[in-house]
């Protein structure tokens, strides 16, 4: 047993309903079998609110409604972080807003767009 306090961490499930949100969805099923001990935030896009329940009274539902590759996620997304004041934020998809320095860790589940431009993103995000 650790003598650690418990920690309180954010998960960026924002993504949690499309293809790549598999990640997301899989790991929160597992964390909350096996942990009972630390707080999870999972943030998660007003549309999705109610999609998605706990089973684990640790794990508590914050919306972000900060859509990828925006301004507001850049802004918006990093004053909720800071408010929130978690020890740790994860990142599950590789959209973040720049500007927040608190520990953190990202998930990049493809580096296809290094090599091949996509037109359909912001410039301004993807130049």
């Amino acid at each position: 047993m650790s003598n650690q306090p418990p920690k309180r961490i954010a998960i960026d499930a924002r993504n949690i309903f499309n293809s790549t949100g598999r990640v997301p969805a899989k790991m929160l099923e597992y964390l909350q079998t096996v942990d009972t001990t630390n707080e999870y935030l999972v943030l998660l896009l007003k549309k999705d609110m109610e999609k998605w329940q706990a089973s684990a009274p640790n794990f508590i539902k914050v919306e972000a409604n900060f859509p990828n590759y925006t301004f507001s996620e850049q802004i918006g997304f990093a004053l909720k972080l800071y408010r929130l004041k978690p020890d740790l934020v994860h990142f599950t998809f590789q959209a973040r807003p720049i500007l927040y320095f608190g520990k953190s860790i990202m998930n990049v589940h493809d580096l296809q767009l290094m090599r091949v431009k996509n037109y359909d993103m912001p410039w301004l995000v993807f130049e």
